[in-house]
This record gives C-alpha cells, structure tokens and sequence, in this order.
C-alpha cells in the first residue's frame, strides 16, 4: 500500500460503521466526543468496541486480506488471535485491504467506528448483516 493507493480508495466514497445512526450536528460534536470516551473507559458496561472487533473479524472470515500499520507497513497478522491482540491497544489503527474486492477498511481503535472505502456489492452483503447483528450503523460518511 502507498499514499496514492490510499487517495483512490478516499475518492471513491466512504462509508462508516458506527453506534450512531445519523452523523450528528457541528454544535454535538464535542458532546458525542465526550460519550464516545465514556464508553472506551466503561468497557465493561459499554460493549461497542468488541463488536467493532467482531465484525472485522467474522468479515475478514470471507476474504484475502493484507493488514496495515498507520504508517502504512504490512504487517502480519493473518490469524484471527494475532489481530485481535493487535486491536487490544487502544493505540493502534490499522488498515485492512481487500485487494480483490477494491475495498480498504481504516480502523483507529481509539474510536467505536471505523471506515470503509469503495465496499463492493460482495463487501456489503457479508457486513450490512453483521453491522445489523452487532446492534450498530452503516451509513455514508
């Protein structure tokens, strides 16, 4: 992966998964913040960062995958245990390219959403159920 890879999957749309249904308003923005890091700091009564980690992976499941430090770095990470240590540091993001389907999915686990660039039709009919099952949102970004 290199940047003008990333340019052309950001050109042809995104989509984010989220526990929102709707983007809010400008003025909401520092209130969702602030719910957003209440619910990363209360994991034990807030479940939505392990459904994020669900679904990536039950929807890697289905697909050839590379996984992606933030600086851009394949790194290894094919079996299911291995990533999910990855995602257990809060600090990590990472992107997962699906080459075959023209998808890039960024994750930044300091957040409950993630993205997903230019979804093919395969793409969506694996993850809308799961999104659905999870209890969380698909929408366009």
């Amino acid at each position: 992966m290199n940047a003008k890879e990333i340019d052309y999957y950001e050109r042809k749309g995104k989509f984010i998964v989220d526990y929102l249904p709707k983007e809010v308003s400008d003025e909401k923005k520092a209130y969702v913040r602030n719910l957003e890091e209440l619910i990363l700091i209360e994991g034990q009564v807030f479940e939505e960062k392990n459904k994020i980690r669900r679904i990536i992976l039950k929807l890697l499941s289905y697909f050839n995958f590379d996984v992606y430090s933030d600086r851009l770095e394949r790194i290894n990470l094919k079996e299911p245990r291995d990533l999910l240590n990855y995602m257990e540091d809060d600090r990590n993001k990472l992107g997962i390219h699906l080459e075959r389907e023209r998808c890039f999915i960024e994750l930044d686990l300091e957040r409950l959403s993630f993205m997903v660039y230019n979804p093919s039709s395969q793409v969506k009919d694996i993850l809308l159920p799961l999104v659905r099952a999870e209890g969380l949102f698909y929408r366009k970004a």
